[in-house]
């Protein structure tokens, strides 16, 4: 029998089986608090992470070590810190970070069979999926890979998902020159985030009229692509309905958008801009 997320029903090492804290053995099945080295585990509920928790032990990428179900929800909480050491599936909402900010995500591959070659994901897998980052203008919150193994990165397996919402958040050490940082097909909101020794953000497929992406005073520094720093994917020609706006960013490298009736303003491109394609049309270039 399989379970609407495709993991099979009885496989999951550890699985929530009431709302809770991570911390708090009555919140799965068995009763023992899921650790490093441990996996599978599945959160089906609605689980909140304090303190130090860590899970999975991959010793190389592809093997999800964490799940978390449609309608359930996995919150890393203020001062809290997860850090995931294999793949996440994404059906629900992941969120790291509170009112207060100061959370932090840390992929771990240190422990890996080759540690510099293996790339762990977040990786949506529904349309209903969600991940959402708050911290605040003294507290940032932090996603971030392991210095010790390769680059994490985020991507959208299915077609129009990978639904990112974050606010002071310090992203390091996502995707590689070969590896987009983020490769989505959702909503993209953006502000006041620091991505350092990333990637470049990509969409995979035809960006609908009705999506969102905001980017507002983002910074871009020690990226690893040379080529340029790009937000691409291709729009269909009906009327743009969602937000399409990057103002007041800095790019460290030569800077491409490709995407129609993006508004740009008031950013810095410390190497310089390019217009990539045709897809411009009802946009906006001013005071940059």
């Amino acid at each position: 029998q399989l379970l609407s997320d495709g993991l099979p029903s009885g496989s999951a090492d550890y699985t929530s089986v009431i709302d809770g804290a991570w911390a708090t053995a009555a919140t799965w099945c068995p009763a023992t608090v899921p650790t490093s080295g441990d996996a599978p585990v599945v959160v089906a509920n609605a689980v909140t992470v304090s303190g130090s928790r860590a899970c999975g032990d991959s010793p190389a990428e592809g093997n999800t070590v964490l799940t978390i179900r449609a309608l359930a929800s996995l919150t890393v909480q203020d001062g809290a810190t997860l850090v995931v050491k294999g793949d996440i599936a994404l059906h629900g909402i992941f969120t790291v970070g509170e009112a207060s900010g100061g959370g932090a995500f840390e992929f771990d591959a240190s422990g890996a069979t080759s540690p510099s070659s293996q790339n762990y994901k977040l990786d949506y897998l529904s349309l209903a999926a969600r991940f959402v980052v708050r911290g605040t203008t003294g507290e940032h919150s932090v996603f971030r890979s392991n210095a010790g193994g390769g680059n994490g990165y985020i991507v959208g397996s299915a077609i129009s998902s990978g639904w990112v919402d974050a606010e002071w958040c310090d992203f390091l050490r996502l995707g590689t020159s070969a590896i987009y940082a983020m490769d989505l097909g959702g909503d993209l909101i953006l502000a006041d985030c620091t991505f350092d020794a990333c990637g470049r953000i990509n969409y995979t497929n035809q960006i609908p009229a009705t999506l969102n992406i905001t980017l507002d005073a983002c910074t871009f520094r020690n990226s690893t692509d040379a080529s340029y720093y790009n937000i691409n994917g291709g729009t269909s020609a009906d009327a743009v309905a969602g937000n399409r706006r990057v103002a007041d960013c800095c790019f460290d490298y030569l800077c491409g958008i490709a995407v129609r009736a993006m508004e740009q303003a008031r950013n810095v491109y410390l190497i310089g801009f390019v217009s990539v394609g045709s897809y411009h049309d009802g946009g906006s270039f001013a005071n940059n």
